[in-house]
């Protein structure tokens, strides 16, 4: 499964981030959409960052579900 990151493609940080909290749950594909494109060399932008940190706090206050 070849996935692009970049913000051009269409599966961009926002849009990851904005399925996920719209949907209350992160699937496999979303875990590895964010992997990818943490182990990436590319940047964040302060917003990707700002949206990274929001799914991470929502997973950590038990407010997403993690799906299989």
């Amino acid at each position: 499964m070849e996935v692009q990151l970049n913000s051009r493609s269409g599966n961009n940080i926002g849009e990851i981030v904005e399925r996920i909290l719209a949907y209350g749950r992160i699937t496999p594909t979303d875990r590895y959409c964010l992997h990818r494109a943490m182990l990436s060399n590319n940047l964040f932008s302060p917003e990707e960052q700002k949206q990274i940190k929001r799914v991470c706090d929502r997973l950590h206050s038990g407010l997403l579900r993690i799906v299989d």
